[in-house]
């Protein structure tokens, strides 16, 4: 039997007097598909925003992470960086050099 002719029955047949029934049925049962518990269209969009959220985050984590490591490399690789570093957040000094130390 053809899909066409099982809505003709329901509607015009001898079905017709289960019509609010079907209909109601049915509306039950796309309203637990769409909100009701477990698998349902509210879980799956709101996974679907976790999901964005997070690739948004890895992908920010990924640029940091990058901008750190080439920050190390500079100091691995650069003395002057390193030396003006160790002289300004750390008060050290060169061997020969002259320190001052002003109070405030």
């Amino acid at each position: 039997m053809k899909l066409r002719e099982i809505i003709g029955k329901i509607f015009h047949g001898r079905l017709r007097g289960n019509k609010l029934f079907i209909v109601g049925f049915s509306a039950v049962i796309v309203v637990f598909a769409v909100a009701g518990p477990g698998n349902n269209l509210v879980e799956l969009v709101k996974a679907e925003f976790m999901t964005m959220k997070t690739k948004r985050l890895t992908r920010e984590y990924q640029i940091r992470t990058a901008e750190t490591q080439r920050k190390i490399d500079v100091l691995k690789n650069d003395p002057d960086t390193l030396e003006k570093i160790a002289r300004e957040r750390f008060g050290l000094a060169s061997p020969g050099d002259d320190v001052y130390v002003i109070e405030k």
